[in-house]
């Protein structure tokens, strides 16, 4: 599949003060296409009960460009973009409906056992149904640490 692309109309719970969209509902926008693009390759929320799998987020890079007000429609792309042994990075471009760029984002996901509740290795069948994108959205990526160990990221998270 690679690049999937989905149109979304923005909410009341998406907008601030002014009218506006906010940081806060372009993320929920975010991982909303996020969750209907694995759904639609069977690693969703609907899939759980036979995948025994699930994504965690654990950081968003966004960039803002523009900021289209109430019920004004947004094109959504999204791909993955690389996978390690148990995360994934996911990159998205967001526009208006006049193909306007409103913001960019990268984001980093861990794959999850939904019963033991720990982090688990990326399958290549998993690799293959998402068919990684190599485009980035950002010349610099997320702040990592290069070696760091994810599980024990997740760890502290559960105990918090």
């Amino acid at each position: 599949m690679g690049m999937y692309e989905y149109k979304k109309r923005i909410e009341f719970c998406d907008i601030d003060e002014s009218n506006r969209l906010s940081s806060k509902g372009l993320i929920r926008i975010l991982g909303e296409v996020a969750g209907v693009h694995s759904e639609s390759v069977g690693y969703g929320l609907n899939h759980i009960p036979q995948t025994h799998l699930t994504w965690m987020i654990l950081n968003w890079k966004i960039q803002f460009f523009l900021r289209p007000s109430w019920n004004s429609y947004l094109i959504v792309k999204t791909w993955a973009r690389s996978f390690s042994k148990i995360s994934s990075n996911r990159d998205f471009s967001i526009y208006d409906i006049n193909n306007n760029l409103v913001a960019k984002a990268t984001s980093k996901w861990v794959l999850i056992d939904s019963e033991k509740h720990t982090p688990v290795r990326i399958t290549e069948e998993i690799r293959d149904t998402f068919e990684e994108y190599n485009s980035s959205v950002f010349e610099i990526e997320i702040n990592d640490k290069e070696k760091e160990d994810l599980s024990s990221i997740f760890c502290n998270l559960m105990k918090s």
